[in-house]
């Protein structure tokens, strides 16, 4: 039994490890986290809960190691842009504990879904966005933090298309990205803690794992460059669209 346990606790570390690089290199990882939680037992909204834990070791790693490149160039750009995000995630947050685990479910096969498809169609999202007004670009930051806050999984997807709608490179979107889970995942972190939707030694393990992988994925962002990136997002977030149907 014990066996049994120690081989669990290392897969959830791995899969940590792979879920921080995916995390850094466009966002997706909290599919793959999350339906591993799932397949080993814990319930759909215990698992969206727990993955705040995996989510705030992603971000200290990834944060730690962006904020010693000097990339952010419009500081008010990056400043406004957290802040609608995180008032979103907050009321997103407080919207997600209340959910049944089939609702959750659902969520998740949705947005799944509508990733997949924008990926697909080159950077749909990103284009729609590039011919709005720049007030309604504010709000979409508003409405990914809610979404964020709700699911969180691929929600870096969104907010790197809000990013480049504002004119930034893939690595100045990636690093905002980063920036704005850092600012919110505390906040949404403690909501899931008092509504005990959180299994604390699985988000440990798992986010351990993710906090070795976010660093590593900040140094392939930057010896990767914007291209490659982009190429392996898309196929990330195909393997991983995958298991969540599977599962």
């Amino acid at each position: 039994m014990t066996y049994i346990f120690l081989v669990k606790y290392l897969l959830l570390f791995g899969v940590g490890i792979i879920a921080g690089i995916v995390n850094v290199l466009g966002g997706g990882g909290s599919f793959l986290s999350i339906s591993t939680m799932i397949f080993f037992g814990l319930p759909p909204t215990v698992a969206n809960g727990t993955n705040r834990l995996v989510v705030l070791f992603y971000s200290l790693g990834a944060f730690r190691s962006f904020i010693k490149i000097p990339i952010v160039k419009n500081k008010y750009l990056f400043l406004k842009s957290i802040i609608l995000a995180s008032i979103g995630a907050i009321l997103g947050a407080f919207l997600s504990v209340t959910i049944s685990d089939l609702t959750f479910k659902k969520a998740v096969v949705v947005a799944m879904v509508i990733i997949v498809f924008i990926t697909f169609n080159d950077s749909l999202l990103e284009k729609i966005l590039s011919h709005i007004p720049p007030v309604a670009k504010d709000i979409f930051f508003f409405i990914t933090g809610l979404y964020g806050g709700f699911v969180q999984a691929g929600t870096g997807f969104f907010l790197v298309a809000a990013a480049r709608a504002k004119g930034l490179d893939y690595l100045e979107a990636t690093a905002l990205k980063v920036y704005c889970v850092m600012a919110w995942i505390p906040f949404t972190l403690t909501i899931f803690l008092l509504a005990e939707k959180i299994d604390i030694l699985t988000g440990l393990i798992v986010g351990m794992g993710c906090l070795i992988g976010a660093i590593i994925g900040v140094k392939l962002a930057v010896w990767l460059g914007s291209e490659k990136i982009k190429k392996i997002i898309l196929i990330l977030v195909i393997l991983f669209s995958i298991r969540i149907i599977v599962k």
